[in-house]
């Protein structure tokens, strides 16, 4: 078809990126709910279930930096240090999160399939360095 670059095809793409971050907050979720699973008790293991619903939001790389310096120093030392000199990284990965803000707030995102794909894989990569640094302590 000749969707390629059309309204519909941009329409799909904004969809896409919208849903792809929506999950990626999930991953978020999910890594956080893995960590506190070690905690032995019931009630702290509750409460902090409960506090991670409100702090998983579309977080951009300092957010995700400050959400791992929670954890501690050896925890954000080994983040710091996984992404030092990986600004591709970083900058793909804010870059879904800016584009996926402006569509909700109405202004709209110029955004590729490609663009999406590797924004994802870098957005994968950033999250098992986050999961990685959470789970050093």
């Amino acid at each position: 078809t000749e969707a390629f670059g059309s309204e519909v095809s941009h329409f799909l793409e904004e969809f896409l990126l919208v849903n792809l971050v929506s999950e990626l907050d999930r991953l978020v979720d999910k890594i956080l709910e893995d960590r506190f699973e070690v905690i032995p008790d019931p009630g702290l293991r509750r409460y902090a279930l409960e506090m991670r619903r409100n702090a998983v939001r579309g977080l951009k790389y300092k957010e995700l930096r400050e959400l791992v310096q929670l954890f501690g120093d050896k925890s954000d030392d080994y983040y710091t240090q996984m992404l030092k000199g990986n600004d591709e990284l970083i900058q793909r990965h804010d870059g879904m999160i800016r584009n996926r803000n402006s569509i909700a707030h109405g202004s709209g995102a110029q955004v590729t399939l490609a663009e999406i794909a590797v924004g994802l894989n870098k957005t994968e990569d950033l999250l098992q360095i986050v999961r990685d640094s959470i789970s050093m302590t």
